[in-house]
């Protein structure tokens, strides 16, 4: 269902996602609800062909640029990287086509997804908004599976992304740290998956993927050992592959442990190599603590 609302009922709705705006300009937002599909707000900004789109991505590894992804190797096509401040912090901008064919640019802030289509020559208002947009309202929840639609989805599930999310048993957990880290959501898929969902103080989510081989169990992992065009700078190696999809992120590493596949995701970095450190802290860390109890998963 669709609802029109202006400023003051958005500040009203109880949303899973901190939404922004440029405060005085926009009048009127749209609001998707659904019982299949996960809750999005999004506006227009007035005589520039700008459409902003609003959500909370939890069907995918937060900061990849997910609507310009063909595949988990792939984009639709050409994708330009750029660089977004604000208040102190640089964020990667994905822009280029998306799956209906429109131009949009990507962008990850405080936990937000937002996906912005505009027309050829706007980059530079796009970017204007990015820069000063504030705050509209703020997430009810903190724990990324509970703010998640698809941890959560009572209804029926359409794809092996979200289907993924949905069949797991979720829960929070708050008791291991790694650098700016801190452990947010743990889920369990018998004893055959785990995903643990890390956030740091600006709500980034850097994830953990384990899955165990010859299950039987389809979609238990991404294949990111295929030749993959999205990444700028990569290592590889008969059992790893690490690459990033821009200067500062999100780095990736998947790794081949005996029978399972690990996957670590982390959405900014400084640069490949400060993106690799953590990956690899983070891998050491895990595998010097029972942290998956009987589980056949070991790190």
């Amino acid at each position: 269902m669709l609802f029109t609302l202006n400023e003051k009922d958005v500040t009203e709705v109880q949303l899973p996602f901190t939404t922004f705006v440029e405060r005085s300009i926009i009048d009127i937002f749209t609001l998707r609800l659904s019982y299949y599909r996960h809750p999005t707000l999004a506006f227009e900004i007035p005589d520039s062909g700008i459409r902003v789109k609003e959500f909370f991505m939890d069907w995918f590894y937060y900061g990849f640029p997910k609507s310009q992804m063909l595949s988990a190797s792939d984009f639709f096509g050409t994708v330009e990287r750029g660089k977004v401040k604000r208040k102190g912090e640089t964020y990667p901008l994905f822009t280029g086509m998306d799956y209906s064919g429109s131009i949009s640019s990507c962008i990850f802030v405080e936990g937000t997804c937002l996906e912005i289509r505009h027309p050829k020559g706007k980059m530079d208002d796009v970017i204007s908004f990015l820069e000063h947009m504030n705050p509209l309202s703020r997430p009810f929840l903190s724990a990324f599976y509970a703010r998640s639609f698809y941890c959560n989805a009572p209804g029926t599930v359409f794809w092996f992304e979200e289907e993924r999310m949905n069949r797991m048993k979720w829960s929070q957990r708050e008791n291991l740290g790694i650098g700016e880290y801190k452990l947010d959501s743990v889920g369990a898929f018998h004893n055959v998956q785990k995903i643990l969902i890390f956030r740091n103080l600006h709500n980034d989510y850097a994830v953990l993927d384990v899955s165990v081989t010859g299950t039987g169990v389809k979609n238990l992992k991404y294949d990111f050992f295929r030749e993959n065009t999205m990444f700028t700078e990569s290592e590889h190696g008969e059992d790893f592959v690490l690459g990033t999809l821009s200067d500062i992120g999100p780095v990736l590493g998947q790794f081949k442990v005996k029978n399972q596949y690990v996957t670590v995701t982390i959405p900014r970095v400084k640069d490949f190599k400060h993106g690799r450190e953590q990956i690899m802290h983070m891998l050491k860390t895990l595998r010097n603590r029972d942290f998956f109890g009987k589980s056949e998963i070991q790190i």
